[in-house]
């Protein structure tokens, strides 16, 4: 298990931060690596345009809503990412306007560098990502979530399992988050706010 501290949390980027390291490696202003790589600025770039469009669409759940706003002030979360991850191009755009809205803390840990947080939150393994973590005044976990909702997952390894490919991977989980993305990600994170209160 990861041992919070207040320094360690402060380390980690806010969402304004973020969001300006995103564009600008959108833009190209940033050519760090991976993103030097044409690849990689690609995915980035059209993450970008997906999660801007993404959150002028995002209604919140009345129910999360009421929620978020009953004893959970004191709560942190912190979301490990990368602009490069397709997922979290859907999914960090809800996260953000959970947090706004219930005016929580958000800060965003760069999985490739926090390698010893993102290995305390491995999936099956592997350092899939985003992955949500939530602690108390006290640094304690509350929560954890992630890397998407779990009936994509699901599905997902179930179609790696058939010998799906990384293109019908990505296929689907774009589908997916068209048809349920929005409220599958509130549905879920509403039900573990509830539980861990």
């Amino acid at each position: 298990m990861f041992e919070f501290t207040k320094e360690k949390i402060n380390n980690q980027l806010s969402i304004e931060d973020y969001q300006s390291f995103f564009e600008k490696i959108s833009k190209k202003e940033i050519v760090e690596k991976p993103y030097d790589e044409e690849d990689f600025f690609l995915y980035t770039e059209a993450n970008f345009k997906r999660s801007e469009k993404i959150k002028t669409k995002i209604e919140l759940n009345k129910k999360l809503y009421n929620e978020l706003n009953e004893g959970i002030a004191h709560w942190t979360w912190i979301l490990i990412t990368e602009p490069w991850c397709g997922d979290a191009s859907f999914i960090q755009p809800v996260i953000e306007a959970i947090c706004l809205a219930g005016d929580i803390d958000l800060k965003i840990a760069l999985r490739d560098k926090n390698e010893d947080l993102m290995d305390a939150y491995l999936t099956n393994g592997g350092k899939s990502i985003p992955k949500l973590i939530v602690i108390d005044d006290q640094y304690n976990e509350v929560f954890n979530w992630g890397p998407r909702p779990a009936e994509l997952q699901d599905q997902i390894e179930n179609l790696l399992k058939t010998g799906g490919s990384y293109d019908d991977k990505l296929k689907l989980a774009h589908q997916w988050y068209h048809k349920h993305g929005n409220e599958a990600i509130q549905h879920e994170l509403l039900n573990l706010i509830k539980k861990n209160k």
